[in-house]
């Protein structure tokens, strides 16, 4: 093995800190399990983000039609939702 020096954000050390005492792991064996899982292409075991995709709607365009969707919901007029934001 050879030893590198890395020089992380405070609130970036702060978690791989809070990690190594919740693991009861050390710091090197945390960055050198995070590093090659990065470099692997970033397998992991499916623990992360569970929550994405929760509100899949199965429409493709919805992000583009939020000012008519929003509109046609709450009975404005299309567009409406840009003029509140607006103000």
């Amino acid at each position: 093995m050879r030893r590198t020096t890395v020089l992380l954000e405070d609130d970036l050390a702060d978690q791989l800190d809070y990690e190594r005492r919740r693991l009861n792991r050390s710091t090197a064996a945390i960055v050198r399990e995070a590093l090659a899982e990065y470099l692997a292409g970033g397998k992991t075991s499916g623990k992360r983000l569970p929550f994405v995709g929760l509100g899949r709607s199965g429409k493709r365009d919805t992000a583009r039609t939020a000012d008519a969707i929003l509109a046609r919901e709450l009975g404005g007029k299309k567009g409406a939702a840009a003029t509140r934001r607006r103000r």
